[in-house]
């Protein structure tokens, strides 16, 4: 493994430079790098306030997100577990809770 990126890995930038050949290095050489930058030059401190809080707020709502799957995933599959459960018991089968209890505790 050399340690180089896969070609085109997305990588975000925010660029806080006053010289415009110094500000477009950084993405030349990310790309050069096998990187895909996508990348917002600021010029003010309320530029990076704002900037900052969107990332804060999209980095939130992409792990509200995850955290939302998961515990749904968990509750299909307790749900599941119940199904196998029910017909384990209307066919006159020991069931077994273990599964379904591990499941709901999650």
């Amino acid at each position: 493994m050399t340690g180089t990126p896969e070609p085109g890995v997305p990588v975000r930038l925010l660029l806080v430079e006053d010289s415009e050949n110094d500000a477009m290095l950084l993405p030349r050489e990310l790309r050069r790098g096998g990187y895909e930058p996508n990348h917002e030059r600021l010029y003010t401190p309320e530029g990076m306030e704002r900037a900052l809080r969107e990332i804060r707020d999209a980095e939130r709502n992409r792990i509200a997100r995850e955290l939302h799957d998961s515990i749904l995933q968990d509750i299909v599959y307790a749900l599941q577990e119940i199904q196998v459960l029910q017909v384990t018991h209307q066919n006159g089968l020991k069931p077994a809770l273990g599964g379904a209890a591990d499941a709901l505790r999650r």
